[in-house]
């Protein structure tokens, strides 16, 4: 597997048939896209691209296919559509485009509006008039750049590979203060924390435990190993949520960012369709999976030669910890921005009266330091949130995508997978959840964890 692929290069022939002539019909009547409802334009509210076009298909994209567009005038777009009509789907929580080009359109605009710098590909239009094209699909501008498939970036320098790592420490946490007040079109109850007592992890289990349910109905598609037994150890040692909304990205990992390889910096990221109101400690373990995973699991799966780096993982850790703490001289936090600082310096749990201090504008990086108190001369791993809840992190990780695998796997019997890589690993969601249950269990052993027998169980459905 090549380690880095120009983002025009990573295109093959089309596997999963789109209607061309309809796409065009579209393409031809842009001048009159604002007069159906069912039809909404990005930030910049315009489309054109000229006749005729050139399409190919990106060999990435294991749910939703994605197509490389090139018009007359050699301008490139980006189309990503649902694999049917939405009548048609397994799940269309599986295939939420919609979401996917909302959140890119408010962080685009708040780019735009409010000087925010968040690397994402400018949406342009969105159609969910099934007409137009036999299913949902939205247009976005094409980035140049390169994306790496392998990690490790084989082919950089030490230092040129330390750039691109510390870029995305550096996005993950421009990510996680994203004002979600202005995320208007995604989450209604912007600025206030997700109703329930469930937190972020707790309330993925319970989705993910309704979608394993389904996928394991499906033909040839067996439940997934030990899955109520990870529901369990997971829900009652999962970290906890910071005390104001965060985004997370929710798919970060090194797939989905196009870089510049003359700053070594991110200029895209890619895939916002899981993007939610979370916990930034899963943004992080996915990022890093190929570097706890066994060597095996990335040879096998993934074509690609890298063993477990615990110290390497350590430095990334602490690069988002220093950035974070670093990221207050000068400013107050307010409701809008995340509270990162708040959250990674738990356990030490500030009190509502010093929250309210710090949001009414009268705190400066000293006064945090005041607040905390000992906290900095305290050890990271035996002080943050991001270290002692690292372990149940990875799990969660594994967990999820032996989910998501499952749902490849069903989608590659019943013929509607895009990506040309599915077939290979489709199989392989047993050995995730394995692997997630091994790290739960070593941390019972290490005394780091507990058996979520102690407290009061969550039901997540117990015939799973």
């Amino acid at each position: 597997m090549q380690s880095a692929v120009a983002t025009d290069k990573d295109i093959g022939d089309i596997r999963s048939p789109i209607d061309i002539d309809k796409l065009c019909k579209f393409l031809s009547g842009c001048s009159n896209l604002s007069s159906n409802p069912k039809i909404h334009l990005g930030p910049l509210s315009s489309l054109s691209i000229s006749l005729p076009v050139k399409i190919n298909q990106f060999k990435y994209g294991q749910s939703n296919p994605t197509y490389y567009i090139q018009d007359a005038n050699h301008n490139k777009y980006i189309l990503r559509r649902k694999p049917s009509a939405n009548s048609k789907l397994l799940s269309r929580k599986a295939h939420n485009i919609e979401r996917e080009f909302w959140i890119a359109y408010d962080i685009a605009n708040l780019n735009i509006t409010e000087n925010f710098s968040i690397p994402v590909a400018m949406p342009l239009v969105l159609v969910e008039d099934e007409q137009c094209l036999g299913m949902v699909f939205y247009i976005s501008e094409f980035v140049e750049g390169f994306i790496f498939h392998d990690p490790s970036m084989p082919t950089l320098t030490n230092f040129e590979r330390d750039k691109c790592w510390e870029s995305v420490v550096q996005v993950a946490s421009q990510i996680h203060q994203v004002p979600v007040s202005g995320l208007v079109h995604c989450f209604p109850q912007r600025g206030k924390a997700p109703k329930g007592n469930l937190n972020y992890f707790q309330r993925q289990i319970k989705s993910l435990a309704a979608i394993h349910k389904f996928q394991s109905s499906q033909s040839n598609t067996p439940p997934i190993y030990g899955f109520g037994k990870l529901c369990d150890l997971l829900s009652h040692n999962c970290p906890p949520d910071p005390q104001l909304p965060v985004l997370i990205h929710g798919d970060f990992k090194i797939d989905n960012f196009i870089f510049d390889l003359q700053t070594y910096r991110i200029i895209a990221v890619l895939d916002w369709e899981l993007c939610t109101i979370g916990n930034p400690i899963f943004d992080l373990a996915n990022a890093l999976q190929n570097y706890y995973f066994p060597r095996a699991f990335n040879s096998h799966f993934l074509g690609i030669d890298l063993s477990p780096d615990p110290k390497f993982v350590n430095l990334v850790l602490q690069k988002y910890y220093q950035i974070v703490c670093n990221l207050w001289p000068s400013n107050s936090i307010t409701k809008d921005d995340g509270n990162l600082f708040l959250w990674i310096t738990q356990p030490r749990m500030t009190t509502n009266e010093e929250l309210n201090h710090i949001n009414n504008g009268s705190s400066s990086f000293n006064t945090y330091k005041d607040i905390i108190g000992s906290f900095y001369d305290s050890p990271l791993e035996s002080s943050s949130v991001l270290f002692k809840y690292w372990i149940s992190a990875k799990a969660f990780s594994c967990f999820r995508l032996s989910v998501i695998i499952q749902g490849i796997h069903a989608r590659v019997i019943n013929g509607t997978n895009s990506s040309g890589f599915a077939e290979k690993f489709s199989g392989s969601y047993g050995a995730y959840s394995k692997l997630g249950l091994s790290l739960m269990d070593a941390g019972i052993d290490e005394g780091c964890l507990g058996t979520g027998t102690e407290k009061e169980k969550i039901d997540f459905n117990p015939k799973l």
